[in-house]
């Protein structure tokens, strides 16, 4: 048996059950939401950050981005069963929102 075979195979299995595609389905809304969130920040986000090294800009549109391309790699995942590499790509996609807010709020504090 070969790899993509496998992997067809294990996708057939999981889009037969009712559970697994309303969770697909709503997982998909939330991507078009983070899909639309960070188009509605292109441009609009830019923050300085002094370090010791200088001036540091950071584009949080990138990082909004990022986290969205992320989502939809889990997603990808998700809707092929693989269960563990999905999990590995929502802990990156949580440190992803992490970033943006700790971009977003931190630097004004100081």
């Amino acid at each position: 048996m070969q790899l993509d075979d496998f992997m067809l195979e294990n996708k057939y299995y999981f889009s037969t059950n009712q559970d697994w595609n309303y969770l697909l389905l709503k997982l998909k809304k939330i991507k078009i939401f983070f899909e639309q969130l960070y188009i509605l920040t292109f441009n609009q986000n830019f923050k300085a950050i002094h370090t010791s090294n200088g001036l540091v800009t950071l584009d949080c549109y990138c990082i909004l981005q990022s986290a969205t391309q992320t989502f939809s790699s889990m997603l990808l995942c998700i809707e092929y069963g693989n269960i563990a590499d999905s999990y590995v790509l929502l802990r990156k996609f949580r440190d992803d929102l992490f970033f943006y807010l700790y971009v977003l709020r931190v630097p004004n504090k100081t």
